[in-house]
């Protein structure tokens, strides 16, 4: 068995030990130095940066490849990154057609076994067949004179996209409109059944001008060859603050596992914080965290970040849908996801226009509430003219009602005033003989006793 498979192979059993074990363990059961010094470097790549064209270069790398060599049609400048299955160096096109910076990617000294030599070139397969404006393009791919397999990739000159959110402090709405075109890039993989297995901010670069690349499609999955790769390789590359409890927990990989990294990524650009903090963890540890506890709500774990953290949007703006929709993204059972790419891109867009989202249950409440969200000015126009109208229609009523009873009112004092005067034409014109009575019978009467009389007595005539 050649060095490099002993290594690789003592690698992987290497992982299972605890990290702060894992030099002596191997110094007492790996007998051979020459292995011991490659798993040791495996180590180091393994635990290196989160980013595929910002980590810092493995030092003992630096002479593989002396600045100024001749690589095709291209001279290297530097070394500018070490990814998980190899080198990439700055380099610029050297034959006189044309001048171009690009990068170059080179598999790792370490790692040239025959399954990674085919890791390699599913690589370049996968990404001759991705033609999209945010997914960094394949120009050219070869051998060295040493037989060194490469891959020549457009060169992007940007940051890591949680960075660039930092730097131009982005609102809410830029975010999620950066975050789209991200998403993007990803349906476009998926479309052509690849899973890239490594989302995270510094596999996604975004430029000066805001346009965002998506990088290293070197542990990508072809879905319908079947391409997997070995164990350690992919241990290697994996991110466990950004993989999917199925990638962890090493069982089927689909695109939901890609959905579910966009997840955490979406949670960090929010809230400036990953939803598990697992740098101090075992592996065993980090593992049960990702596969068994639920993350705190996106508004959550804002509202309690300490005064002294800042974050980039308020929790109020991310409570209710966004929280809904990023743990939609995140759910444990891969199942219950979103059903794409597409599909949790579109929730987002349908957030931004104010329409209901489809991981809410579809209550009329709640698609009342962002009918009137996405129409304020409307609604409120709107209600202030049924105001007018209803306080148009109650004054009218008032005012008809007013009429009325000033009507009945007139009638029933003309009623009283006819009765009236007719009791008075009938004192006259009959004279009672209690009047008579009292001013004695042939006395003269006067006018003014008889309207004295009829006075006293028109109340009780009338009643």
């Amino acid at each position: 068995m050649t060095e490099q498979r002993l290594a690789l192979e003592w690698f992987e059993r290497s992982l299972d030990q605890p990290e702060a074990k894992r030099d002596a363990w191997l110094e007492e059961h790996c007998g051979d130095a020459g292995v011991r010094e490659r798993v040791r470097r495996l180590l180091v790549a393994d635990s290196g940066g989160d980013s595929f064209m910002e980590s810092p270069a493995y030092p003992l790398l630096e002479t593989m490849l002396p600045a100024g060599s001749r690589v095709g049609a291209y001279r290297v400048d530097r070394l500018i990154a070490e990814g998980g299955m190899g080198s990439v160096y700055l380099a610029h096109r050297d034959d006189g057609v044309y001048e171009q910076e690009v990068a170059i990617k080179f598999l790792h000294p370490l790692l040239r076994a025959p399954e990674a030599n085919r890791r390699f070139a599913s690589e370049r397969q996968i990404l001759a067949q991705l033609q999209h404006p945010n997914i960094a393009q394949m120009l050219d791919a070869g051998h060295t004179d040493e037989n060194v397999p490469y891959v020549v990739m457009e060169y992007v000159d940007g940051v890591s996209i949680t960075e660039f959110c930092r730097r131009n402090e982005t609102t809410l709405r830029d975010r999620l409109a950066l975050f789209r075109k991200v998403c993007s890039a990803v349906s476009a993989a998926h479309r052509v059944l690849i899973v890239h297995r490594d989302l995270k901010p510094g596999n996604i670069l975004v430029t000066a001008e805001g346009r965002p690349m998506l990088l290293d499609f070197g542990i990508a999955k072809m879905l319908d060859q079947g391409i997997e790769v070995n164990r350690a390789t992919t241990v290697m590359a994996l991110t466990p603050a950004y993989a999917s409890p199925e990638q962890i927990q090493r069982r089927t990989i689909t695109t939901s596992s890609d959905i579910y990294s966009l997840g955490v990524l979406l949670y960090e650009l929010l809230s400036g914080r990953r939803p598990y903090e697992l740098d101090r963890l075992s592996p065993a540890q980090a593992q049960s965290v990702v596969c068994d506890t639920a993350p705190p709500l996106l508004s959550q774990s804002v509202a309690a970040a300490g005064s002294d953290l800042v974050v980039p949007v308020p929790a109020r703006q991310l409570r209710g849908d966004l929280d809904v929709i990023v743990m939609k993204a995140m759910h444990k059972e891969p199942d219950r996801r979103y059903g794409s790419v597409q599909e949790f891109s579109e929730d987002i867009h349908r957030y931004l226009r104010g329409l209901p989202i489809h991981a809410r249950a579809d209550r009329v409440g709640y698609r009342v509430a962002k009918f009137v969200g996405r129409n304020r000015w409307a609604v409120v126009a709107a209600l202030m003219v049924l105001l007018s109208l209803v306080g148009g229609i109650l004054a009218s009523t008032w005012q008809a009602q007013r009429a009325e009873q000033a009507a009945l009112l007139a009638q029933a004092e003309q009623t009283k005033a006819e009765k009236i005067n007719a009791f008075y034409k009938n004192v006259f014109m009959s004279p009672s003989s209690q009047w008579l009575s009292s001013y004695g019978k042939g006395a003269d009467v006067s006018i003014e006793q008889v309207l004295d009389f009829a006075g006293s007595q028109v109340d009780s005539k009338l009643a």
